[in-house]
């Protein structure tokens, strides 16, 4: 992972007591067939504030706020500790568990930060129980 951004990011900050504890970042994704999907693109929380939920709560309520105004919202990780909280939160559906290797499709080889590590994908629908 690099510390560039992409310049189209919408960039959101989660702090405590005015100090930044949690970053997200999203993207749109092009998509072939699907002209209306963001993509969560960087989930970071200072370390000292890890395990207490933040960057789970903080992607939750801004996937949210795109599915409210008509989007789809995507999220890949590679982070054990949110495939948890995922898991029970019936807002998010896991669409993908497994391993990326290092070789794509055709035999061409991928150079992502996700090479062969444990990988969760999921897409937020929200709380379906009130529609």
């Amino acid at each position: 992972m690099s510390t560039d951004i992409n310049k189209t990011a919408d960039c959101y900050i989660a702090y405590y007591e005015d100090n930044p504890v949690c970053f997200f970042a999203v993207l749109h994704f092009p998509h072939a067939q699907v002209k209306n999907f963001k993509r969560g693109h960087r989930l970071v929380v200072l370390p000292d504030y890890q395990g207490l939920g933040l960057g789970h709560k903080l992607s939750s309520f801004i996937a949210d706020r795109y599915i409210k105004n008509g989007y789809r919202f995507i999220i890949t990780s590679s982070t054990k500790a949110l495939y948890f909280q995922r898991a029970k939160d019936i807002r998010w559906i896991i669409t993908r568990k497994g391993r990326v290797g290092d070789v794509g499709e055709k035999g061409i080889k991928r150079f992502g930060v996700s090479n062969n590590k444990m990988t969760y994908s999921y897409e937020y629908i929200g709380n379906r129980t009130n529609e």
